[in-house]
C-alpha cells in the first residue's frame, strides 16, 4: 500500500521528496544521505517494509537509529520509531527523532566509563605487582631475624648473645621500613615512588643489608665476600629505603641462583 508522512513544525529539515506513493523508492532516496556505501546498504535493508513487518510481528515497536549529513555538513544522529497505529494493524505509523545531543552525551558517558573501568584494571594489577615485589623483599630480613633468634637462644655467651640481638634490632627495623612502605596504600594505588632524599652513609646503609643477607648465606654455606672499602665513610644524598630494597633484591637474587656451597662477591665503590 501506500505510506503517507507528516511532518510537524519540530521537523524543519524535512527531507525533499516525500511524501510519495513508493515507499521503497523513497528509502532509496534517503538512504544517499548517508556517508558510505555500507550505512546506504544497510539502511536500505533494516528499512524495507518487509524488515518492519519482521519487527513489528515480535513486538510492540521498532526502533532504528542511523546518521547521516545535516545541511551544514555536520553529522546527525537519528532514531526512527515504527509501530501499527490501531489494533487491526492495517496502518504503520513511524517518527523520527533527532537523538544527536543524547547520543554524544551517552558516549561521553560511556567513555568515562571505559576509563575508569581501565584505571582500575591498572589499579589491580599495580597492586598484585606491588605485593609481589614487597613479599620478596621481607622474606630476607624476616629469615635474619629468625636465624638471628634461634642463635640468640643458643649461646651461652652474654655478649654474643647483646650481638644477636643488636643484629635481631636492626633487620627489624629494616623488616618494619618495608611494612611501613607496604600499607602506603595511596602509593600502591597511583603506582608511584616518591623518593625521599637525605644524607646516608653508605656503611651503615650496607652493614644493615649485609647483617639481614648472612644468615641465609651461612644456611646455604655461601662463601660470601664483601668488598666495601671505598664507600665505608663515604656521605650520600638518597633515600635509605630505595637503595636498602635495592641491595636487598641484588643479594637475594644472587642467593637464590648460587648453588649451595658457591661463591658470592659485593663490591661497592663510590
Amino acid at each position: 500500500g501506500q505510506v503517507y508522512c507528516y511532518y510537524t513544525s519540530r521537523e524543519a529539515n524535512a527531507p525533499a521528496g516525500l511524501p510519495s506513493p513508493d515507499y521503497a523508492e523513497s528509502i532509496d532516496r534517503l538512504s544517499r544521505l548517508l556517508a558510505t556505501p555500507a550505512e546506504q546498504q544497510d539502511y536500505r535493508r533494516a528499512l524495507s517494509l518487509n524488515a518492519i513487518l519482521r519487527q513489528l510481528d515480535s513486538g510492540d515497536s521498532y526502533l532504528y537509529t542511523y546518521a547521516s549529513r545535516s545541511a551544514a555538513g555536520g553529522l546527525r544522529r537519528k532514531q526512527l520509531r515504527f509501530r501499527y497505529l490501531e489494533s487491526d494493524r492495517r496502518e504503520i505509523m513511524f517518527s523520527r527523532t533527532d537523538v544527536t545531543d543524547a547520543f554524544e552525551h551517552e558516549e561521553s558517558y560511556m567513555a568515562q566509563l571505559r576509563q575508569a573501568l581501565q584505571e582500575a584494571h591498572r589499579a589491580n594489577e599495580l597492586k598484585s605487582e606491588f605485593f609481589g615485589n614487597v613479599s620478596h623483599d621481607m622474606r630476607t630480613p624476616l629469615n635474619a631475624i629468625l636465624g638471628y633468634a634461634r642463635l640468640a637462644r643458643q649461646t651461652r655467651d652474654p655478649a654474643e648473645a647483646q650481638n644477636y640481638l643488636e643484629k635481631i634490632d636492626t633487620a627489624g627495623n629494616t623488616l618494619l621500613t618495608l611494612i611501613n612502605d607496604t600499607l602506603d596504600l595511596q602509593r600502591m594505588e597511583h603506582g608511584t615512588d616518591e623518593l625521599r632524599h637525605e644524607p646516608i652513609l653508605c656503611g651503615k646503609v650496607l652493614e644493615d643489608i649485609l647483617v639481614s643477607v648472612r644468615p641465609l648465606m651461612e644456611n646455604r654455606r655461601i662463601d660470601f665476600q664483601v668488598d666495601a672499602r671505598g664507600v665505608t665513610a663515604a656521605a650520600v644524598l638518597a633515600d635509605p629505603m630505595a637503595l636498602r630494597k635495592i641491595l636487598l633484591n641484588l643479594l637475594s637474587n644472587a642467593i637464590k641462583f648460587t648453588p649451595e656451597g658457591g661463591q658470592i662477591t659485593l663490591t661497592a665503590a663510590c
